[in-house]
């Protein structure tokens, strides 16, 4: 069964404790994903991290299963309204394939029935073929494409790319039970969806699980 725990100023309150979030950006280092994630610099460090999940304007949730943490997703970027957001998400080694993928989904119904968010907006890396096939599985469409809107960092070295900017409508989403915050738990049924294998992508506007 798959879980969500939370970390943010949703007004039903924390799950995820800071320690916690140590494993969890431990996890992103050891996996050398914080400078995939981080591209745009937004964390460097896990001082960065911490302050990043604890900004007002960050509802950011782990996804796990048995003890072991899948992957993690946060929004923000909010528009005036509050019903609309900016997506990222990291799948971890043990967490990628379908098991993330149903995570995914669960998210996606909990932002609506619980956060009452309508929109979802994703930037992509257009490199990023792991991702884009997630964000597909998962009801985004892509609208548009940038030409070397991205600079993507490693290593020191910096090189740009296309953006894919995609948009999902949880309206258009089942709306079955999501369950209640914390100890939101989802049966893990999906098959053969995603790929294993891959990392995570970070830009200015949303990610997602992405082959390296």
């Amino acid at each position: 069964m798959i879980r969500l725990r939370r970390y943010s100023r949703h007004p039903c309150g924390d799950d995820l404790r800071p320690e916690d979030l140590v494993i969890l950006y431990g996890l992103l280092a050891g996996e050398g994903l914080v400078e995939v994630f981080f591209h745009d610099g937004a964390a460097r460090s896990l001082g960065d991290f911490l302050a990043l999940a604890s900004s007002p304007a960050v509802w950011l949730y782990a996804a796990e299963e048995e003890g072991e943490f899948l992957g993690l997703g946060f929004v923000n970027d909010f528009s005036s309204s509050g019903n609309t957001a900016f997506a990222h998400l990291a799948a971890f080694a043990g967490g990628r394939g379908e098991r993330f993928l149903e995570a995914g989904r669960l998210w996606f119904r909990l932002l609506r029935e619980k956060g009452g968010l309508e929109t979802i907006l994703a930037v992509l890396p257009a490199c990023y073929r792991g991702a884009r096939k997630f964000a597909a599985a998962s009801g985004f469409e892509e609208r548009m494409r940038l030409p070397g809107a991205l600079e993507l960092r490693r290593g020191g070295k910096r090189k740009r790319t296309d953006a894919v900017v995609c948009v999902k409508d949880l309206r258009a989403a089942p709306q079955g039970s999501a369950g209640a915050f914390p100890g939101t738990e989802v049966e893990a049924t999906s098959r053969n969806l995603l790929p294993a294998g891959g990392g995570s992508a970070h830009v200015p506007g949303a990610t997602a699980s992405a082959p390296r």
